[in-house]
């Protein structure tokens, strides 16, 4: 998700939509050093500096809208799995889960990305006990998880989920500090035999 914010900071820099003083008021020198490098998808860093590129994209780009948070969350998406760097995720593409079972373990694959990416939690996935036809990601052990990433997170759910031919978005609550938990937003249904590619 950095790589991506690196990008888009650079793309307004260029349009002359971001100065140089709001950059070293958002940012901290290392962020800025990155920021005159090309990031790595694969390599690891601090969560903290994805936190201070979103809310400067927030604000400058966003206008404050959540809505935006999920769609960087999309795009981090689309480019991880357009990347080919997470093995994970390229059973995504295989078609629609074909039962619950599946689902989870589809989701369990792209949790593991999460666990690659971000420095902090404990993510786990379980039937949604508030509805048994959805599921639900638990992110214990999380007060240093940035709100901006919890949002664009659950971008990143519902970006995964539409590549593996889910009809659901994703919505998350924070109960506690160190608590986060994602619910799908619709329930699960199994494929038509024409879904699943059936030969009548």
């Amino acid at each position: 998700m950095l790589a991506g914010g690196m990008e888009e900071l650079k793309r307004l820099q260029e349009e002359g939509r971001i100065s140089q003083e709001q950059l070293e008021n958002a940012l901290d020198a290392e962020d800025l050093r990155l920021l005159d490098c090309k990031v790595d998808p694969a390599a690891w860093y601090a969560v903290a500096i994805a936190d201070r590129v979103a809310l400067l994209l927030f604000e400058i780009d966003g206008g404050g809208r959540i809505e935006y948070l999920h769609d960087r969350g999309r795009m981090a998406a689309d480019r991880l799995i357009a990347s080919g760097l997470y093995q994970q995720l390229d059973s995504l593409t295989d078609g629609k889960a074909a039962s619950m079972s599946e689902l989870r373990l589809l989701l369990r694959l792209v949790v593991s990305v999460q666990g690659a990416l971000f420095d902090v939690g404990r993510w786990s996935v379980d039937t949604d006990e508030k509805n048994p036809a959805r599921l639900k990601v638990t992110v214990e052990d999380a007060a240093a998880f940035p709100e901006s990433m919890r949002h664009n997170v659950a971008g990143f759910f519902t970006r995964a989920g539409e590549e593996a031919g889910l009809d659901s978005g994703w919505i998350s609550e924070r109960p506690r500090p160190d608590l986060m938990i994602y619910r799908m937003d619709k329930d699960y249904e199994a494929p038509t035999r024409e879904e699943a590619g059936a030969v009548p």
